[in-house]
């Protein structure tokens, strides 16, 4: 993580549309121009003064994102697995079985997507399968009678290192996201 202290905050611009007013609240980090839409004046004001108040501090920005580093998300530590798995438990009480198995599908075809190395990895088949039955399975991520050859690759173990990589970028989710949308499980159109 880049970071450096030559930021510069202009005022609030108000721009008028046909659904409304927006405000638009732009800096300047290391030369690199940013800006962030509100819908409300308040919101901006409240926006640009955390800007100000870090800027005043001495507070470091960073290059990457243009936020000072205390409005860095604590979340950015989070792997795409625990990411995933916490959606999973998320969402698992409020929908019925059969929108939990798209879920574990489409969170396979994307988890699957984002490994970038193959070192130690098991197969494809055994890892999709750990994913899908296991992994983003809430009731039975935990069960004791998990086999160990589906335990495995979701553990992380020593012989298996994480499978999931983190998200360093919005670009890799997108490229992810795409990946599964053409992998082997999603439906297919028919030729004519």
């Amino acid at each position: 993580m880049d970071t450096t202290y030559d930021v510069r905050i202009w005022s609030i611009q108000e721009n008028a549309r046909a659904t409304g007013k927006t405000y638009v609240v732009r800096w300047r980090v290391a030369g690199r121009r940013w800006k962030a839409t509100f819908k409300t004046a308040a919101l901006a004001d409240s926006f640009r003064s955390d800007l100000l108040a870090a800027a005043r501090k001495g507070e470091a920005f960073d290059t990457g994102t243009g936020r000072p580093v205390s409005m860095l998300r604590a979340s950015k530590d989070m792997s795409w697995y625990s990411f995933a798995c916490a959606f999973t438990d998320l969402i698992w009480p409020r929908v019925a079985a059969t929108t939990r198995r798209t879920h574990a599908e489409a969170l396979t075809a994307v988890t699957t997507a984002m490994i970038t190395s193959t070192r130690g990895q098991p197969n494809g088949k055994l890892l999709r399968a750990a994913l899908k039955r296991w992994a983003f399975n809430t009731a039975r991520r935990d069960d004791p009678g998990c086999p160990t050859t589906s335990a495995a690759p979701c553990a992380g173990s020593p012989a298996t290192p994480d499978p999931c990589p983190r998200c360093a970028t919005p670009g890799s989710f997108g490229r992810s996201w795409t990946a599964s949308r053409s992998s082997s499980t999603a439906p297919r159109p028919r030729r004519a």
